[in-house]
């Protein structure tokens, strides 16, 4: 079962290579119409999902667009449902 983790943004590794910029406007536009409060309430109800990686990084395997919206809009922390832990499974298998 996923477990709700708090992160620093900036410890994220995405999965995905790129990115519609659109959709990453339009979540960034979402996130700063909001009170911190609401952003914080906002972000805990669309956790994104993601793993523990090699040399124990976090890896968004969805959200993508979110995770960039928050890099840019200066969002510290963000909340990541991690479903599994590869943390001991070698870069090269990962």
């Amino acid at each position: 079962m996923a477990k709700l983790h708090e992160v620093e943004i900036h410890r994220l590794r995405p999965t995905q290579i790129t990115v519609g910029m659109i959709e990453v406007c339009d979540k960034r536009d979402k996130l700063e119409s909001l009170k911190k409060s609401e952003r914080q309430e906002f972000l805990e109800a669309h956790a994104i999902p993601a793993v523990w990686g090699p040399d124990g990084k976090l890896y968004i395997t969805d959200h993508h667009h979110l995770g960039r919206a928050c890099s840019e809009t200066g969002v510290d922390t963000g909340f990541f449902l991690v479903e599994e832990d590869f943390s001991k499974v070698p870069i090269a298998q990962f």
